[in-house]
């Protein structure tokens, strides 16, 4: 089976092949993006609590719930400057 995020094999049990086995980082579905569609997790989102989409536009609907008073990010104290807001 081919990852589609990294195009690569994943392999199989036994036979360490690519990335089968390991941790990876969410890419927000980086083939989905390409395409102009939302991420796999945004789409299949059973209670719609989950948005993408333009931070920089402030007519976005993401800009405006990331401008919520209840909006906040993990671990932000790190200087890391998470791009992940969550809803209290």
């Amino acid at each position: 089976m081919t990852a589609p995020e990294y195009g690569v094999e994943r392999g199989a049990r036994g036979k360490y092949v690519g990335t089968y086995g390991t941790v990876r980082k969410c890419t927000f579905c980086a083939h989905r993006l390409a395409w102009g569609e939302a991420p796999a997790c945004c789409e299949t989102c059973i209670g719609d609590a989950r948005y993408f989409g333009d931070l920089n536009d402030p007519e976005s609907k993401v800009a405006q719930l990331a401008a919520s008073p209840r909006a906040f990010r993990l671990r932000e104290e790190l200087g890391t400057n998470p791009s992940v807001y969550y809803l209290k």
